[in-house]
């Protein structure tokens, strides 16, 4: 899990960019925003999702992609998105709840 520094906000609608470490320099893309915060992390490409717990472990939203049967609970909502490739991120455009 990534612990977000204590007092960080994510305004309505807006996001918080939470990156492997080392990001920010060296990004594809100049254009392409800085993270918010880095750190050494691994995601898989299939079967997996990710969640945002508040301090208390409160569920406030989630993403998965794959196969819902090999996603652990919690860690998507509604149905999994199933076209995740390598090299590729997920985006969010409807509420899912």
């Amino acid at each position: 899990p990534v612990t977000i520094s204590n007092g960080a906000m994510i305004s309505a609608h807006g996001y918080y960019l939470v990156a492997d470490l080392g990001f920010s320099t060296n990004k594809d893309s100049p254009s392409w925003p800085n993270a918010n915060y880095e750190e050494s992390i691994t995601l898989t490409n299939t079967n997996a999702g990710i969640a945002l717990v508040d301090e208390n472990g409160n569920l406030i939203d989630s993403v998965g992609w794959g196969d819902a049967t090999q996603i652990d609970e919690g860690l998507y909502e509604g149905t999994p998105h199933t076209g995740v490739t390598s090299g590729k991120s997920l985006k969010r455009t409807q509420e899912t709840k």
